[in-house]
């Protein structure tokens, strides 16, 4: 243990820039999260939110802080206007240091189904690092299970879209057997992380280490510094998760993963033997990214028996969009995404890693750099950076969509429809 502590701490408790705001790393907000979920509708959940996130946030430019926290913040998308009735509620839940900003492509899409979409945001999330210092898992279980729970009272299909730690949090509440969730899609899902090893030891670390990460944000809508106790904290939720599965023994809820081949961050072979050895629907399906530039590779299943049909394998490879493979963070991204996007305001190229700051520089510089995972290299030996959009989205929004009309009901009750869109704000 003590050595395994030499080796970690080095290697995650650094401030590359020396420049981070100090008022970052205080702990200011989200101390009110049990009065937050008093609230008796969404829209009241989200006023909430929203004053909190407008009242501690420390905004990325100072000159957009409102709209900023507005992005950041729960937000409910109508469905479209061509829609005769609402197909169910979703909920959706981001990753950890992520915000509500990061759903808004995917709520938009389950909008454009005829679904009300619903993004929330977990407690320290959205304002600043520092107030994840006080925040534990019990806090987003209840946001979550108090989201799901009021979407279940209005509607009789309830779906939950989670990522990275959005997952581990959803799914844990899709496989109680009084689950009121119908449909669970997980995308890029933490069931098993690339770094568990050294995670694992935040549990014990966290009371003599605060931080594991004290940079400077390089992004609007995430946080660039990590406590240690929110790593922790996630750890947690997935061991939680894996002991309801255990308990479960499978899941019955019709199931969606969705990850990538290149993703750095969790272990995307041991996801597809949970899923393999636990999804019991007959409309569950996992689909997996690979980056392959022979379009005749692109539709190959992930290896598994030549039966089983419930594994899609998809091509993250564009040359169009010079995208040679889909990050952890970038499935669920639009190439249209006005931040995150092919020409969003947000480039990622490495400028707080490891990265030689001839390449920095070379991306920040490049028109349209090659993106993909910080294990490879431009395809042409030029500009690289990492991606943060999926060239298949649209593609992959229909898979969503087939999978959702495959495993819910239509709804017994007709229910009007109020087309209004409540969400008006765009980055730009």
């Amino acid at each position: 243990m003590l050595l395994a502590l030499l080796v970690f701490l080095p290697a995650c408790g650094f401030n590359k820039s020396g420049l981070v705001d100090p008022a970052l790393l205080e702990s200011s907000g989200w101390k009110s999260n049990t009065q937050i979920l008093n609230s008796r509708s969404f829209d009241q959940y989200r006023m909430a939110v929203q004053d909190e996130v407008l009242a501690y946030r420390i905004p990325f430019a100072k000159s957009r802080g409102p709209i900023e926290a507005l992005l950041a913040s729960p937000v409910e998308f109508l469905p479209a206007t061509e829609c005769l009735q609402v197909k169910g509620i979703a909920v959706l839940v981001h990753g950890l240091s992520d915000s509500a900003f990061s759903m808004r492509d995917l709520a938009q899409t389950l909008a454009d189904g005829c679904y009300i979409s619903r993004i929330a945001l977990l407690p320290g999330h959205g304002t600043k690092p520092g107030d994840l210092l006080n925040v534990r898992l019990s806090d987003w279980t209840k946001t979550v299970k108090h989201l799901v729970a009021e979407a279940a009272q209005e509607h009789e299909n309830v779906i939950t879209v989670g990522f990275s730690l959005g997952a581990l949090l959803t799914m844990a509440e899709a496989v109680k057997p009084d689950s009121p969730i119908d449909a669970a899609i997980t995308i890029s899902p933490a069931f098993y992380l690339t770094t568990s090893p050294y995670a694992e030891l935040t549990r014990w670390l966290y009371p003599f280490k605060r931080w594991l990460d004290k940079e400077k944000p390089d992004d609007t809508y995430r946080y660039e510094g990590m406590p240690t106790i929110a790593v922790a904290q996630t750890v947690k939720a997935k061991q939680r998760f894996h002991d309801l599965l255990e308990l479960a023994g499978s899941v019955t809820t019709p199931w969606l993963v969705i990850q990538s081949d290149d993703d750095l961050v969790v272990e995307t072979l041991k996801n597809q033997r949970l899923f393999v050895q636990h999804a019991e629907h007959a409309a569950s399906r996992l689909i997996t990214y690979k980056s392959v530039s022979d379009p005749a590779e692109a539709n190959k299943p992930p290896s598994a028996s030549p039966a089983q049909t419930k594994l899609i394998g998809l091509n993250a490879w564009s040359d169009e969009y010079k995208v040679s493979g889909l990050t952890h963070v970038s499935i669920h991204q639009s190439p249209e995404n006005s931040h995150y996007g092919f020409r969003g305001d947000y480039r990622n190229c490495g400028s707080g890693g490891p990265r030689p700051r001839t390449a920095v520089r070379l991306c920040q510089e490049a028109d349209t750099p090659w993106l993909g995972p910080w294990n490879k290299e431009a395809p042409d030996n030029g500009a690289y950076g990492m991606s943060t959009f999926n060239p298949d989205y649209s593609n992959m929004a229909r898979h969503i969509l087939e999978f959702l009309d495959e495993s819910l009901p239509e709804p017994v009750v007709k229910r009007p429809l109020l087309h209004a869109q409540t969400h008006p704000i765009t980055s730009n």
